[in-house]
C-alpha cells in the first residue's frame, strides 16, 4: 500500500528489495494504464500526495545503471549463459519477478479492489461526508458510487464539495458522472471519506454585506 505522506526517498528504499536497483540509480514515474509518463517523482524531498498519487496507481522504476546493484550482480554471474538458457532457468532473477511478483502484487491489487467494494456497500448516494484524508478535511455530499474508468478499475466516490476545494467539475475525459461547479466535485477511493452528519458549510457564512 502506498502511503501518500512517505518522501520519494523513502519509498526508493522500500523498493530496492523489490526491484533490486539501488535508490542512487532509481528514477520514479507515475505511469498511465497505457504506460505513458504523466509525471516524473522527483526530488526525493517530496512526498507521494505531492503528485496526487493512490494506492492503485502506477509507479514504475527506471533503473539508470543496470550493470550495478542485485540485478546487476545476478546478471553477471550468468553473462556466460546466452538468453535463451536464461530464459529457461527456473531460479533466474527474472523468472521470480515474472512469477513471484507478478503473482503477489496481482494478489494485492485483488485484495485492495475488493476491500474498496466492501466499503462502499456502507454507502449512499446523498451521504454527508467529510473527506477525512485531504489536509483541509473538507465537508460534502456523496453524489456517485461506481466505477470511473479513466481513474481505475475499483469503485469510486463522486462528492460534491461545500466549499471549492475538489479538483473536478466533475467530468472525466468528457464523460459527466454528476453535475456540479468547477473545483467543487472530487473523486475518491471508499477508504478516503468518512460518513457522518457533517454539517452543510456556508462558504460565504464570514463576509460582510459588502463583500457580498
Amino acid at each position: 500500500k502506498k502511503c501518500i505522506y512517505v518522501c520519494i526517498k523513502k519509498k526508493k528504499g522500500k523498493l530496492e528489495m523489490i526491484v533490486g536497483t539501488s535508490p542512487s540509480d532509481m528514477i520514479l514515474q507515475h505511469r498511465s494504464n497505457s504506460n505513458e509518463v504523466i509525471a516524473t517523482l522527483q526530488p526525493d524531498t517530496a512526498q507521494l500526495k505531492d503528485f496526487g498519487l493512490s494506492d492503485l496507481d502506477n509507479v514504475h522504476c527506471v533503473d539508470t545503471n543496470p550493470n550495478k546493484g542485485v540485478v546487476g550482480m545476478l546478471d553477471s554471474l550468468n553473462k556466460d549463459i546466452d538468453e535463451k538458457k536464461h530464459d529457461e532457468r527456473s531460479d533466474s532473477f527474472k523468472k521470480f519477478k515474472e512469477t513471484h511478483l507478478k503473482e503477489h502484487f496481482a494478489k494485492k491489487k485483488k485484495e485492495q479492489k475488493q476491500n474498496y467494494e466492501n466499503l462502499a456497500k456502507d454507502l449512499k448516494v446523498s451521504n454527508r461526508c467529510q473527506l477525512s484524508k485531504h489536509s483541509l478535511k473538507p465537508n460534502g455530499t456523496i453524489r456517485y458510487i461506481d466505477t470511473v474508468p479513466p481513474l481505475g478499475k475499483f469503485t469510486c466516490v463522486g462528492v460534491e464539495l461545500d466549499e471549492p476545494h475538489g479538483k473536478y467539475d466533475c467530468s472525466v475525459s468528457g464523460k459527466t458522472y454528476f453535475e456540479c461547479q468547477g473545483k467543487y466535485g472530487e473523486f475518491l477511493r471508499p477508504d478516503q471519506i468518512e460518513v457522518g452528519d457533517f454539517p452543510v458549510v456556508d462558504e460565504f457564512a464570514n463576509l460582510s454585506d459588502e463583500e457580498l
